[in-house]
C-alpha cells in the first residue's frame, strides 16, 4: 500500500455531520513519474525482471493508477456519484 496523504475526520459543529478532509502529502503528485522511471531502471539493470513479465507495461498501469489515486477532485465527483446511486436503495443505504 502506497500512503499519498491523511485523512482527519471529525463532526461539523453546527450539525454533527461527519466531516472528512484529504490531505495529499506536498509533492507526491510530482514525485511518480521520477520514482516510477527509478524503479524501471533499477529493475531493468540488476535483471530482476522474471521472464516473460513486461515491467514497461507493468510500469504504464501503475503510473496510470497513480495518477488516478492522485486525483483527489475526481475522488470526490466519484464518490458524490456513489452516494447518489445508492441513497434510495433500501438495502444499500442501510449502512
Amino acid at each position: 500500500t502506497i500512503n499519498l496523504g491523511n485523512e482527519y475526520g471529525n463532526e461539523h459543529e453546527n450539525d454533527e455531520k461527519e466531516v472528512v478532509v484529504k490531505c495529499q502529502y506536498p509533492g507526491v503528485a510530482d514525485s511518480i513519474e521520477s520514482d516510477l522511471n527509478n524503479l524501471s531502471m533499477i529493475v531493468k539493470m540488476t535483471g530482476m525482471v522474471p521472464p516473460g513479465l513486461f515491467i514497461d507495461e507493468v510500469i504504464r498501469v501503475g503510473r496510470n493508477e497513480l495518477i488516478v489515486e492522485c486525483n483527489y477532485l475526481q475522488e470526490a465527483e466519484n464518490q458524490k456519484r456513489f452516494r447518489d446511486l445508492i441513497e434510495n436503495d433500501d438495502e444499500l443505504s442501510k449502512a
